[in-house]
């Protein structure tokens, strides 16, 4: 009986045991193949995948000719803009210069006007104090001689003796001063080339100079009427020739100013 009980006791200990410790856990499921279908899924997914990549190369035809219309397009709108714009400058330009040219022209035409009325002035000034016009032609005919003239010879004359038609001796340095501005029988000389062409209206100073000697009494000079009377006629008796006449006025210029 005690042998029975001691053996229940230990079943039940054992069965403590038991329960305490537990059973051995079931390892979980490791799967080591593929489930079926999956790989018809991926397959298909494979597949899908592949179709944007079969139509990248249409999209990049587009996209290059798109890009090449908008290109030339906008290279041509630019073009005719910038020929244009070139237009509008060029003709802007040309405009300018054909105001800027024609103002230049009518100031030129105006600049040459006032200096042909300023020329025209001027030499009716100096061709006679009352203003008229000197023979100019004639004027040039005396210049050309004069050129060639010798103001020495001129000098020699001027002072040497000369007799004229009546008998009588006469010199140039015996009545008119050189020197100082002083008066004696006639006029000093002095100046007298800067006066010459006051003289006598029409006659410049060359013309005035040639007539006072070869005809003395064609024009005399106010204040100096009685002694003039006295003047020796030197041309046209044919004391002096055209030559010596020359060689006196190339000596005169040579003379001073007042």
């Amino acid at each position: 009986m005690m042998q029975r009980k001691l053996f229940i006791v230990l079943v039940g200990i054992s069965a403590l045991l038991l329960a305490a410790c537990g059973t051995a856990a079931t390892p979980p499921y490791v799967a080591t193949s593929t489930p079926i279908g999956f790989e018809e899924e991926a397959q298909a997914e494979e597949e899908v995948a592949v179709v944007p990549t079969e139509t990248t190369e249409p999209t990049e035809e587009v996209t290059e000719e798109a890009t090449e219309e908008v290109t030339e397009e906008a290279t041509e709108e630019a073009t005719e803009e910038a020929t244009e714009e070139a237009t509008e400058e060029a003709t802007e330009e040309i405009d300018t210069q054909d105001v800027e040219e024609e103002a230049t022209a009518e100031a030129t035409e105006e600049a040459t006007a006032e200096d042909e009325e300023t020329d025209t002035e001027e030499a009716d000034t100096e061709g006679d104090s009352t203003g008229g016009a000197i023979d100019q032609e004639r004027e040039d005919e005396i210049a050309f001689w004069v050129d060639l003239a010798s103001a020495s010879n001129g000098e020699a004359i001027f002072n040497e003796t000369l007799q004229v038609a009546d008998g009588t001796m006469w010199a140039c340095t015996t009545c008119h001063d050189i020197s100082q501005n002083i008066q004696g029988v006639g006029p000093s000389l002095v100046g007298i080339n800067e006066r010459a062409g006051e003289r006598v209206e029409g006659e410049g100073p060359l013309t005035y100079l040639y007539h006072s000697i070869y005809d003395s009494q064609a024009f005399l000079v106010p204040g100096f009427e009685n002694n003039a009377l006295h003047m020796p006629v030197f041309g046209e008796t044919g004391v002096l020739s055209d030559t010596q006449i020359y060689d006196l006025i190339a000596y005169l210029q040579t003379l001073p100013s007042e």
